[in-house]
């Protein structure tokens, strides 16, 4: 009785071996990639829901009037007030509720996006005596093509906003990057 294998034995559990190992590396990686993938994705849905959210509710629930600042101005009155005529469509700079009173603004607020890519909301309080400043996204998203604009189509419409914005995963790999599109529209409540 043998005890031994033989050399065609060994060769053919080497070659097997051989085969299945890169191959089950291989398949782990790829699920790897895939998972990270995924977890870029629900960071950046997560991160983009967030910030639609929040602009949307900040706008129903406290603004009433929208302004585009002429550039190199810093002049906040209500005489700049866009949005306010019947099929009128107009870019934003920022928003105005009417806590000043009678035909004037009180708090106003703003978005851009700052030097790291995140989407900041300034709210500047009656009088311009003071700025809270809230970062809306986090360091793991770039945001991208912040658009703020307004339509109004009849005359007893209040403006609606539109509001769109990219949100893109940081990586290094260009090949990894991952991008969605946001963009919202919501309606101003009554001026009253």
């Amino acid at each position: 009785m043998r005890k031994a294998f033989t050399l065609l034995e060994v060769m053919v559990s080497i070659g097997i071996v051989g085969l299945l190992i890169p191959a089950i590396f291989a398949t782990v990686f790829v699920i790897v990639q895939q998972q990270l993938r995924i977890m870029a994705l629900y960071e950046i849905k997560r991160q983009g829901d967030s910030i639609s959210n929040y602009i949307q509710n900040q706008l129903k629930n406290e603004m009433r009037t929208i302004h585009l600042v002429p550039v190199g101005s810093t002049a906040i009155d209500t005489n700049n007030e866009v949005c306010n005529a019947v099929n009128t469509q107009s870019n934003v700079n920022y928003f105005g509720d009417k806590n000043g009173g009678n035909n004037v603004i009180g708090n106003k607020i703003n978005y851009y996006i700052d030097g790291n890519k995140r989407l900041v909301s300034d709210l500047t309080f009656v009088g311009g005596v003071s700025t809270k400043s809230t970062i809306l996204s986090s360091n793991r998203v770039e945001i991208s093509g912040l658009s703020l604009s307004c339509e109004r189509v009849t005359l007893f419409s209040q403006p609606v906003i539109t509001v769109s914005f990219t949100v893109t995963y940081k990586t290094n790999s260009t090949k990894d990057r991952v991008s969605l599109v946001y963009q919202t529209r919501t309606q101003l409540r009554d001026k009253q």
